[in-house]
């Protein structure tokens, strides 16, 4: 007998693939290397603070590498590790910020990116508008 279903097409695999793979990553994103990612990347892995150079010790050092706000014993300036990166205002987490941004270069549609990464249509719209077009990092206006 006969089956009357046709065989998916290699489009339709690969888009099934794509959207499983899309699915996935938010699940699989470790939170401590996508940080540590984004702190090199903007040039953030060197405890100083940003407004007098002087080099964080201790506790400091400690909040600042983890995200943390924290001051500066030299200067008394309070200080964030995203301070000057695109992530510095935003309230995007760094791992939605990751995920936006791989999603965006994968050309993931809004509807997928704001029901995966759990943000509203205007944050979607915001970000990709940043991002289209160019290097994630330098279209969220990133100084390398």
């Amino acid at each position: 007998m006969e089956s009357s279903k046709e065989m998916p097409s290699n489009e339709e695999i690969l888009s099934g693939f794509s959207r499983l793979a899309l699915e996935a990553l938010p699940l699989v994103l470790d939170k401590k290397m996508v940080r540590h990612l984004l702190q090199s990347t903007f040039k953030r892995l060197d405890p100083v603070c940003h407004f007098c150079g002087a080099e964080l010790q201790g506790k400091a050092k400690t909040s600042f590498l983890d995200g943390r706000r924290t001051r500066c014993a030299a200067c008394g300036s309070r200080i964030m590790v995203w301070q000057g990166t695109p992530l510095h205002g935003s309230k995007l987490t760094p791992e939605q910020f990751y995920l936006v941004a791989v999603m965006n270069a994968l050309k993931a549609g809004p509807e997928v990116i704001k029901s995966l990464v759990g943000i509203s249509h205007s944050t979607e719209l915001s970000w990709r508008k940043k991002l289209s077009g160019r290097n994630p990092v330098e279209g969220a206006g990133c100084n390398q």
